[in-house]
């Protein structure tokens, strides 16, 4: 017999029975997130840790049924808003520089380049 155990949010302690402090704050139940995060304390973005956020699929279709790819796990970088993407980048391009030198110069290019897709240096010496 599996006894199933009561979820516990890791940050403000609710539980499935009893989210009276949520409802408190928020004025309305919460719910869950992930297995240990409510809803509520799930708004603020530094209590996620890594969460189902994305659905990633190769356009090579190599993540079907009985490929090389089926059931890997992706991980995710927005270049765009995060400011933790640009460094990461940097640090895969440096990490497979050796047995992937034209992945880890694209990379390093792409590192190098604002949101809009054009290079900062470049913006910069035409809006001069």
């Amino acid at each position: 017999m599996t006894v199933k155990t009561q979820r516990i949010c890791r940050v403000c302690g609710c539980t499935e029975c009893n989210c009276s402090q949520c409802i408190d704050a928020q004025g309305y139940p919460c719910h869950w997130v992930t297995e240990d995060l409510c809803s509520r304390c799930a708004e603020d973005k530094r209590n996620l840790g890594i969460y189902g956020k994305f659905s990633v699929a190769r356009t090579d279709r190599r993540d079907a049924l009985g490929e090389k790819h089926y059931g890997c796990e992706y991980f995710v970088l927005d270049l765009t808003h995060d400011p933790f993407a640009k460094p990461a980048i940097e640090a895969y391009a440096e990490a497979c520089r050796e047995e992937y030198p034209v992945l880890s110069k694209d990379l390093i290019e792409k590192a190098k380049q604002d949101t809009c897709g054009a290079e900062t240096q470049r913006v910069r010496h035409e809006s001069d």
